[in-house]
């Protein structure tokens, strides 16, 4: 009897290396921040989900839906990441977070998807057989959707896609409600411009053998720059300095590192927890340990009997590698009635 081999369809492979990317991407975001930060809802993330399902399921319209948004966001990140690792310093600002003394070595790795989102979508639409799809129809869904939660379900803090003021520092002056419609009314209208665009041409053209094996040369090509690159990236990463921070065990009062985000131009802002144990007040002083020594973050404030106060404070960017531990001076003021 003649065996036949299987053949292993290669848009399950790359679907699936790209659902598995994402998945610890965005377990580690809302494990790391907490669900309702919202780090997961960036439309980088939102666009790698997108694309993994689209390959999987070789859906052209999820694929040109999100691939017209990330030729749009995800380019100026390419652009802003090539020139911090050339130049060392920023040039848009929006890769600093990724260089912020706090950011654990496996996060920064994985915010490299950036660099195989794009590639790995159009080549997918290049060897998807040709015909139109329903991407502007999702664009006009799914577009106002992703921003209406980034405005209205997360801190204005976080800026959840750039919504409530730019992303960019030299910017910032530009905020409030009417650069929020302003800035959605550009993306949405550019996102269904570029849509249009990838639809007109990858519902008509057919694409000869030769074409195909090009395309599939200039991908493998730009995936071993980007695996250079990563590598490079990395390295310089690790000439940083970095922050670490470990939580000091209280008796009465939980104390929790939390994570720390760029604020300015070598400023950080540093997240932390108070957790009271007690069914009683407490006024509270907290502090960074350092080598013996105490820096002082909030000073003489109450925690309410069983509350989980979440605090903030900006801090400098270290100038060397530094570990410090989070600790608290607590006493009961009153008890509850």
């Amino acid at each position: 009897m003649k065996k036949y081999k299987t053949k292993i369809d290669p848009f399950i492979i790359a679907g699936f290396i790209l659902a598995v990317w994402a998945g610890i991407n965005t377990y580690i975001d809302i494990s790391r921040y907490g669900i309702e930060q919202g780090f997961y809802w960036w439309f980088c993330n939102l666009a790698l989900i997108g694309m993994a399902m689209g390959i999987l399921f070789k859906h052209r319209g999820w694929l040109t839906g999100f691939l017209s948004i990330a030729c749009f966001t995800q380019v100026f990140w390419l652009i802003d990441n090539q020139y911090r690792t050339l130049m060392g310093k920023n040039l848009l600002g929006l890769v600093e977070f990724m260089y912020q003394p706090g950011l654990p070595i496996d996060e920064f790795l994985l915010s490299h998807y950036h660099y195989f989102t794009i590639p790995v979508a159009l080549l997918a639409l290049i060897f998807l057989p040709t015909k139109k799809s329903n991407a502007l129809f999702l664009i006009s869904i799914f577009n106002p959707f992703i921003f209406a939660v980034s405005y209205f379900l997360f801190p204005a803090s976080q800026n959840v896609n750039c919504i409530h003021e730019p992303c960019i520092p030299s910017l910032m002056d530009w905020r409030g409600p009417t650069y929020s419609i302003v800035f959605w009314s550009v993306i949405f209208t550019v996102h269904l411009l570029i849509g249009a665009g990838f639809e007109k041409y990858f519902s008509r053209k057919v694409f000869n053998a030769a074409f195909k094996k090009r395309a599939l040369n200039l991908f493998l090509v730009f995936c071993l720059f980007a695996v250079v690159q990563a590598v490079i990236d990395t390295r310089y990463r690790l000439s940083l300095p970095s922050f670490k921070c470990e939580s000091e065990s209280l008796p009465l009062m939980k104390v929790g590192c939390g994570f720390t985000l760029d604020h300015a131009p070598n400023q950080m802002k540093f997240f932390y927890r108070m957790t009271n144990l007690e069914n009683k007040i407490q006024q509270c002083s907290t502090f960074l340990i350092l080598k013996n020594q105490e820096i002082p973050l909030h000073q003489y404030f109450f925690v309410s009997p069983l509350e989980r106060k979440r605090l903030e404070v900006v801090l400098p960017y270290p100038d060397k590698d530094i570990s410090v531990t989070l600790s608290a001076r607590c006493e009961v003021t009153s008890s509850l009635n």
